[in-house]
């Protein structure tokens, strides 16, 4: 390893306009529970299964966003801990593959979420 650098590669975020705007559905719903804040300064997708995770165990979150939610989480936490081995172990490829399902997973659950 270099003396005075280093590598660094991660995930940011790439909306073409935004978090709010790319899922409408889900950021209005994380916004009436108090979460809108988290996802404000546009977060990765990457980053945002974290949160979910948050909701999940948050009890001031109604118990049947809650369970309903947490289909979507697994689904998602899957996707984001394979996706960190292919980061870790640098195969992009592969990464890339799981990123994009993990934007399905968040497709999923914007059209699903108008139901709750």
């Amino acid at each position: 390893m270099s003396k005075y650098m280093q590598i660094d590669i991660k995930i940011i975020p790439f909306y073409k306009e935004n978090f709010s705007k790319t899922f409408p559905r889900l950021y209005e719903w994380l916004r009436k529970i108090g979460y809108a804040n988290y996802v404000c300064e546009d977060k990765s997708l990457y980053e945002i299964v974290d949160i979910l995770e948050d909701i999940i165990k948050d009890p001031k979150v109604a118990k049947e966003s809650r369970e309903k939610l947490s289909s979507f989480y697994r689904k998602a936490m899957t996707i984001k801990k394979e996706a960190r081995e292919m980061l870790l172990s640098r195969n992009l490829n592969e990464l890339d593959k799981l990123l994009y399902k993990l934007e399905d997973v968040f497709s999923d659950l914007d059209k699903d979420i108008r139901y709750w």
